[in-house]
């Protein structure tokens, strides 16, 4: 069975300038020593000076598990399954810290087409979807610059053409998917209710009625907004209005 780890490799450490390398060597230190509150200090001050990647997201969600904080714990895997959507680990620990949510929901049955296409959405996130993109860009342009460039027979000519514009709906799709992805992945349009509990209203108005209650840690879409309350939705479809203070966007 898998257990809650460190993950310290899931993007190069050359990523990190060198202070950040040794800040994060630092916090995974205090992390492997229980020193948890430290760990998350650091991890923080990291992401606070722009080193923002699922690496740390998913150390310091760690750390926060560690900690019994289990928002904080969710929302830092939530970011980090944005950034690398298909890692296990991630996926796993968040399904661990979900189960100690209060509240469970089901969530409503999708259509196949659309439950396939969101699975294909989650792939990868959009600097992978433009890397894919703008090397089926230069195919195109290669493949189609041996088609009339070269004396190559008819037949290779149109395979090599055919194989052109294959690369360019392939290219095409790339860049659809990267703008999708990049909207959401900047859209915050999800979010996490950190108050211990909150009653959801009929309308954007403290005396409205109290339509449900949510509690801490609970995953919501973020709908419409009306000064400081929002309209929100949970996974069963539910609708109705919170305050902004009751909740903190991915």
């Amino acid at each position: 069975m898998k257990k809650l780890i460190l993950v310290f490799i899931l993007f190069p450490i050359w990523l990190f300038s060198f202070d950040g390398n040794k800040l994060f060597n630092k916090a995974n230190g205090y992390f492997n020593a229980g020193q948890f509150n430290q760990a998350k200090e650091i991890y923080t001050e990291l992401i606070d000076s722009g080193y923002k990647n699922a690496t740390i997201y998913y150390n310091l969600g760690n750390t926060y598990y560690r900690l019994e904080n289990i928002p904080n714990a969710v929302i830092n895997y939530e970011r980090a399954k944005l950034l690398d959507p298909l890692n296990e680990d991630i996926n796993f620990n968040l399904k661990l810290a979900n189960l100690k949510i209060i509240d469970k929901f089901s969530t409503l049955p999708k259509l196949f087409i659309i439950e396939w296409y969101e699975n294909l959405l989650s792939f990868a996130n959009a600097d992978t979807w433009a890397v894919v993109y703008i090397i089926s860009v230069w195919l195109t342009i290669i493949l189609l610059f041996l088609t009339f460039w070269f004396s190559f027979p008819f037949n290779v000519k149109k395979h090599l053409f055919m194989s052109s514009v294959t690369a360019f709906v392939f290219a095409a799709i790339c860049l659809f998917f990267t703008i999708k992805i990049y909207y959401k992945e900047n859209a915050k349009r999800e979010a996490i209710i950190f108050a211990p509990s909150v009653y959801i209203k009929s309308s954007p108005d403290n005396n409205a009625t109290d339509l449900f209650i949510l509690h801490e840690g609970t995953k919501i879409i973020l709908m419409d907004h009306l000064n400081d309350w929002y309209e929100v939705k949970i996974q069963n479809g539910n609708v109705g209005w919170i305050q902004k203070n009751t909740f903190e966007v991915i």
